[in-house]
């Protein structure tokens, strides 16, 4: 018997940030850089009849990516740090949240390498 069911979208975004506290071995961490930061949604539905469309939510992600993330992110932002994988997830979580959608999880990766995510 099946468990939960749960639809997700991806998208991705070219950002700059960087981690002003950053040890001294990933220095390098600490200034200004570039990453393709790849996002994953994940919304609890209830039923198999797309209560939550998954393009719909893609446009939803990339609507609150441009409003909410970018600003911070952008090469034209470099006097501020830009928001780490963990800060982007719950800023999409959140918003999406606030939308009375159920998110379950946003995953945020840089490069597809190496992330984070956060359960809702």
């Amino acid at each position: 018997m099946p468990g939960r069911t749960s639809v997700w979208c991806t998208t991705e975004f070219v950002g700059f940030h960087r981690w002003a506290r950053a040890p001294k071995e990933l220095a390098y961490l600490s200034v200004w850089h570039r990453h393709v930061f790849k996002v994953r949604v994940d919304v609890s539905v209830l039923t198999d009849d797309r209560d939550v469309e998954f393009h719909t939510l893609k446009v939803k992600v990339d609507e609150i990516i441009q409003r909410a993330v970018l600003p911070e992110m952008k090469i034209d932002a470099i006097d501020r740090i830009g928001y780490s994988c963990e800060q982007i997830c719950k800023l999409i979580g959140h918003a999406l949240c606030g939308l009375d959608i159920a998110v379950t999880c946003v995953s945020v990766s840089e490069d597809g390498e190496c992330g984070a995510e956060v359960l809702f």
